[in-house]
């Protein structure tokens, strides 16, 4: 897709958003993946069973196929900095909300979930080991697998914050709709 948007809307969009390529983008996106009735009633039982609530930052670990050919290992740590970055901006522009220091983390590996609630008990992390088993690498094309990356797009995008690598396409379409949020 070249970065570009519609030359009679690119004026208005510039004055809209810093990053108007991303917020069009997003627009299609956000079209090209809406949900068929029976899709969006599971996201909306799915948003209900893990009760999505904000202030909530977005983690997606992307460790199966993409480690050692076009991305490098990178521990859930390294990722948690830029989450302890947030709330503490957070906390500082909210001096008199409590809060509960909350993450969606989306990963294709399920034993990224215990490693982060073992090294940062003092965050609520949400997400769904069932969806991470899916994207195995040999259960990778089925419809579960489909279900679940549908899902870690949706859930992403509705957090406040992401913290992701650059070679993740999963992040970056979450990225894109957004942006649908935030004008």
């Amino acid at each position: 897709m070249p970065m570009a948007v519609p030359e009679d809307i690119a004026e208005r969009l510039i004055r809209l958003h810093g990053n108007p390529f991303v917020w069009f983008t997003g627009q299609l996106m956000k079209y090209l993946l809406r949900p068929q009735p029976w899709l969006k009633e599971f996201m909306e039982k799915k948003y209900e069973s893990i009760k999505f609530e904000v202030p909530i930052v977005g983690v997606h670990v992307r460790r199966t196929d993409k480690v050692g050919s076009e991305a490098a290992f990178h521990d859930i740590s390294e990722y948690m900095k830029h989450v302890e970055d947030y709330y503490i901006i957070y906390q500082y522009q909210n001096p008199n909300v409590n809060f509960t220091k909350r993450v969606f983390l989306a990963t294709d590996e399920p034993a990224v979930f215990s490693d982060a609630r073992s090294k940062f008990p003092n965050y609520i992390f949400y997400g769904d080991t069932a969806v991470a088993k899916s994207a195995q690498l040999n259960t990778r094309y089925g419809t579960e697998s489909l279900k679940g990356v549908l899902l870690d797009i949706h859930f992403l995008s509705l957090c406040d914050y992401l913290v992701c690598t650059f070679s993740s396409q999963i992040c970056r379409v979450a990225y894109e709709i957004m942006q649908q949020r935030l004008v």
